[in-house]
């Protein structure tokens, strides 16, 4: 029966589907700021804005566990939000409305391969689960159900329908799922199963014609085009998949065989352990929701998962004729040519992901298990369905049906009713609370920050000075998603407050505080110095004050005690080179004993601009046995590291030519 030919759906049935379509959509689309933005959603931001407003054209999405980085169509479909603004609040919501295009596809997948029950089943199922709707708002580099249930439902029709002109679809979708993230791989092995146990599907699906043939290549096209961007990067040297590639064959400390995956996989089909995201603070969690913990709702559902596991798994496996004989009479669904892979294709789409992470022995993550959504949900409404025409076949009498159907409902029913509470309840607590050790701070708070920011930037595009976690937006978190908020503004990014940069006009400073949140203020621009400065450097800085004074640094010399240092410098002109610096600083005697030394980085050359005064706070620790008395020489200087040498940055004198490649500043 083809898809034209099947009956339409109930009225009651399209009354029911819009109202789970509109719970998904309440589910996946409130508070968009309410999400994690951490390193790896700020990497994808980074990398879709540098292609809309550069021309970057993004070989590779973010890492994986085992240092490959994955492909990067992941860039390429969030360039269409980013593309109208930089606020990443519009990205969640454009990845939300695909959640919910994900459950209407799971409905259409169960009603057109086995029944309207199923289909509503599994697609309220899939619409309540907190774990699948967290996982649907987050800016990440992971499969998206939208497109592995397109992937599914192509392949459904080539193996269960034996429909050649789905064949070109199945090839695309298979291409979109491996360029979304490499555990796309697994549904390579699912189509090679499939065919291999459906032999027939197989003879009947072989291109015969010009037409035929050409519709195959057109589809073989364009999976490789969807790969083409991330195997161009392997080929180049625009990202590091070779040098992760090479680096395959070292040992790796393998974990043991457990059931860990399947456990995994079940649960982020619940809300099973969905408290973990409260962090230390689980229990307040669990306090501030109106209803008592019900989290053994939970537990059934995975309880169910896994029952529907078995089932249709037995369905799978069990004689060709009493499962082709038996379907249509048993559950209503349409026949097929090859009934048995209904359950044959839904089997594989589960085990096959679990099966690849298991043998991985590496690190295994709930996350990683995303591209099975949603088939818990679909086995487990096959389950219950097939339960309920056993049981209603076997309890005739009226009454007993009708409490048979009641019982599923309430549970179906609570089940729904306390997954909301506990997804919308962890999205208000994390809103108010600091969740350490799970979701974190929410993102809308640095969201905030940076629309602020903007604010006080104003037209005039004020500099911004932000002072976060790391300072190189390529490897460390905060200065990530600041760079991804603020880029266009090309922001100072200071690690810690050992440093701070004053530029040369009134700017907007921003803060990190150690509770997570933020400071902002506009500042006024520094104080002009005079005088001249204490040293000239050859790469266009000067060395223009050392607090305290050096008249008074020998009186505060106390062996076993640290001395604070406050050393000002300033741009006088940009360098031809993009080198990055260090600077040491070092307490000697006059007969060139080393007491103390502290060496630190120094503002990244690409944030330098003429007149910025940069205030470096430097602690020297002196040594113990450091004598008492004795005359002590503070030894300042600049260095790069090059190829792992030393390359020392000279000091000028008055004339402008080289004097050595330290500042000496005698203390007495």
């Amino acid at each position: 029966m083809s898809p034209s030919t099947r009956p339409p759906v109930s009225p009651l049935t399209q009354w029911l589907l819009a109202a789970v379509l509109i719970f998904a959509a309440v589910m996946r689309l409130s508070w968009p700021g309410i999400t994690e933005f951490k390193y790896d959603e700020a990497t994808v931001a980074r990398r879709a804005l540098a292609f809309i407003h550069e021309g970057v054209w993004p070989t590779r999405g973010v890492t994986s566990s085992l240092g490959i980085p994955h492909p990067p169509l992941t860039v390429y479909l969030l360039a269409i939000p980013f593309s109208v603004t930089r606020d990443p609040s519009l990205a969640v919501l454009f990845l939300g409305a695909l959640g919910v295009i994900a459950v209407w596809l799971t409905f259409v997948l169960g009603r057109r391969y086995f029944n309207e029950r199923v289909g509503l089943i599994a697609a309220v199922l899939f619409a309540a689960s907190p774990w699948a709707t967290f996982y649907s708002r987050k800016i990440w580099s992971q499969n998206l159900p939208a497109v592995t249930l397109g992937f599914m439902l192509a392949l459904y029709a080539l193996i269960a329908e034996r429909d050649k002109r789905s064949l070109p679809w199945v090839l695309v979708a298979l291409g979109a799922l491996m360029g979304l993230h490499l555990g796309g791989i697994a549904f390579a092995g699912v189509l090679g199963l499939a065919l291999i146990l459906h032999p027939r599907s197989l003879k009947a699906i072989r291109p015969a014609t010009r037409q035929e043939w050409g519709r195959a290549l057109l589809g073989l096209a364009g999976m490789f085009v969807l790969m083409a961007p991330y195997i161009a990067g392997i080929l180049s040297t625009q990202t590091l998949a070779g040098t992760a590639l090479s680096s395959t064959g070292e040992p790796i400390n393998q974990a043991p065989i457990s059931l860990l995956s399947l456990q995994y996989a079940a649960q982020i089909a619940t809300g099973y352990q969905f408290h973990a995201l409260a962090g230390n603070r689980f229990m307040d969690y669990y306090a501030s929701l109106p209803l008592p913990d019900l989290s053994f709702l939970d537990l059934s559902e995975m309880g169910f998962i896994f029952a529907g596991l078995g089932y249709v798994a037995a369905m799978a496996i069990l004689p060709p004729h009493k499962t082709e004989s038996s379907a249509v009479a048993t559950d209503g669904s349409p026949p097929f040519p090859a009934s048995r892979a209904r359950y044959t294709l839904l089997t594989l789409w589960f085990l096959l992901p679990v099966g690849m992470w298991t043998a991985s022995r590496g690190a295994i993550f709930p996350h990683h298990f995303i591209q099975l959504y949603p088939a818990q949900h679909l086995m487990l409404a096959i389950f219950f369905v097939a339960a309920y025409d056993w049981l209603k076949a076997r309890l005739p009498h009226k009454k007993r049906a009708v409490l048979l159907v009641g019982a599923g409902t309430a549970w179906l029913a609570a089940l729904i009713g306390w997954q909301s509470v506990e997804y919308f309840g962890m999205l208000r607590f994390v809103s108010v609370q600091r969740t350490y050790g799970g979701h974190g701070i929410p993102a809308r708070e640095i969201w905030e920050t940076a629309r602020l920011a903007r604010q006080f930037a104003g037209p005039e595009h004020l500099p911004i000075v932000i002072h976060t976690t790391g300072d190189d937006p390529d490897y460390e978190g905060g200065a990530a998603e600041f760079d991804a908020l603020l880029g266009d503004f090309n922001p100072y990014l200071l690690e810690g407050d050992d440093m701070e940069v004053a530029p040369a006009s009134t700017y907007v400073w921003i803060n990190t505080n150690p509770d997570g949140s933020y400071t902002i203020e506009i500042r006024p621009p520094p104080q002009t110095y005079q005088d001249m400065p204490q040293a000239r450097l050859s790469n266009g800085i000067d060395l223009i004050n050392i607090a305290p004074e050096t008249a008074n640094l020998r009186s505060l010399l106390t062996a076993g005690e640290r001395l604070l240092l406050l050393l000002t410098w300033q741009v006088r002109e940009i360098p031809a080179t993009s080198t990055d610096y260090m600077f040491t600083v070092q307490l000697f005697t006059n007969d060139w004993q080393r007491w103390a030394q502290e060496d630190r980085p120094f503002l990244r050359t690409a944030s330098w601009h003429t007149g910025d005064q940069i205030t470096t706070a430097v602690s020297l620790s002196i040594a113990e046995d450091a004598p008492i008395n004795g005359d002590y020489y503070l030894v300042i200087a600049m260095y790069s590291l090059r190829d792992g040498e030393v390359q020392g940055v000279d000091v000028l004198d008055s004339a402008g030519n080289p004097a050595g490649q330290q500042i000496v500043i005698p203390l007495r």
